[in-house]
């Protein structure tokens, strides 16, 4: 908990990230306003005053550098921290990043430790150590237990949270699903990557590794996909959904 209470601005099209996002928030003892596009976000900054924004990378029709461009031409926000959240942090990405404007890119799922980072940051502490970051997992399993567990801390093991991502995963990725079986039907390639990027990352958000894994696949090498593998996915992803669904259920709804 900080004594200092913080302003923040995530912008972000996944709904299952943005709950995350705010529950983190609210368990550091900070004010998380969320929307879900560029501009929603411009017109929020134009009337409001934050302290730090959060900007999913990778949203369909969104312009990292745009978007910075017209932030910082905004009265009050020429240096308000901005931090990109995206699924591939590389050192090459990361220099990207800076170049476009802002201070830092987390790699999705969200955690803890990256907001104490940025929070810490914003208020000139001490930035904690990366000791309690997870070490990879095998994209193999269903379900990521590490993350599920740190879920499942937040609110101290009380269950609650990770009932109501469970729920919220479960009432938004079929039609989600349908979409992007019916762009792979029709063999719509920046459709069916761009579905297969929003489903990946509300999968990542709650654990899920063998969906996210498949989805993964179609996001990078849909170029390289035979019209027989296109045609299967949409089975194979339903199949990997169903099973993800048991599994959580089974083993971590409460």
């Amino acid at each position: 908990m900080y004594a200092q209470a913080l302003r923040v601005l995530v912008v972000d099209d996944n709904s299952v990230s943005t709950r995350v996002a705010q529950k983190i928030a609210a368990a550091l003892g900070q004010e998380l306003v969320a929307v879900e596009s560029g501009p929603d976000a411009l017109r929020l900054l134009a009337e409001e005053a934050f302290d730090l924004v959060l900007i999913a990378l990778g949203m369909p029709d969104f312009n990292i550098v745009e978007a910075v461009q017209s932030l910082r031409l905004l009265p009050g926000h020429a240096a308000t921290p901005i931090i990109g959240l995206t699924d591939r942090v590389s050192g090459d990405f990361r220099e990207l990043c800076l170049e476009a404007g802002l201070i830092d890119a987390f790699a999705k799922p969200l955690r803890v430790q990256y907001f104490k980072k940025a929070f810490n940051d914003c208020l000139k502490l001490p930035i904690p150590s990366d000791g309690d970051l997870p070490i990879a997992e095998s994209q193999d399993s269903v379900l990521s237990e590490r993350m599920l567990e740190g879920l499942r801390a937040i609110d101290d093991n009380k269950g609650v949270f990770v009932n109501e991502l469970i729920d919220l995963f479960e009432s938004l990725t079929p039609a989600v699903m349908f979409r992007l079986g019916k762009a792979l039907a029709d063999n719509k390639e920046d459709e069916s990557v761009s579905l297969a990027h929003k489903l990946k990352g509300m999968c990542r958000n709650l654990g899920i590794l063998r969906l996210a894994s498949t989805l993964d696949n179609i996001e990078m090498f849909y170029g390289s996909l035979s019209p027989d593998k296109r045609l299967s996915l949409p089975m194979q992803i339903k199949l990997e959904f169903e099973e993800a669904v048991r599994c959580l259920h089974a083993h971590w709804y409460r």
